[in-house]
């Protein structure tokens, strides 16, 4: 809980647009499967969720372009590391949650490109 005049900063993953099809919606609850996401909240579902519990002084940054070192980076461990997460899943020395999770690096990085998944950072005050 945050006291009046407290501070809340936020830096994630929203989604910027609904799938457009059944390969962008595939991807996307590939994404979402594998970091065990229900859904993405909209950006402006997001704000409108803070002003409906009181925050004011809301602040939005797209750092989406700041964001992409790091979604690369996560794409090329996973695309190298996928393969091998499938071998040792299949002689149960890791859990199916680590395969998914591998697949979702590398969708994580087709729905940014896409434009389906941006990433925001979001001030408030209570």
């Amino acid at each position: 809980m945050l006291k009046k005049g407290g501070r809340l900063i936020i830096w994630d993953g929203f989604l910027a647009r609904k799938p457009i099809n059944k390969k962008e919606k595939e991807e996307l609850d590939i994404f979402l499967e594998g970091w065990a996401l229900p859904n993405l909240d909209g950006v402006s579902e997001f704000k409108n969720s803070l002003v409906s519990v009181g925050f004011k002084n809301i602040k939005e940054y797209d750092v989406s372009k700041e964001s992409l070192p790091s979604a690369d980076k996560i794409y090329k461990m996973s695309r190298w590391s996928y393969p091998f997460s499938i071998l040792l899943n299949k002689f149960k020395l890791i859990p199916l949650l680590l395969v998914k999770n591998n697949r979702s690096g590398i969708m994580q990085h087709r729905i940014i490109t896409n434009g389906i998944m941006e990433f925001r950072v979001y001030y408030a005050e209570k």
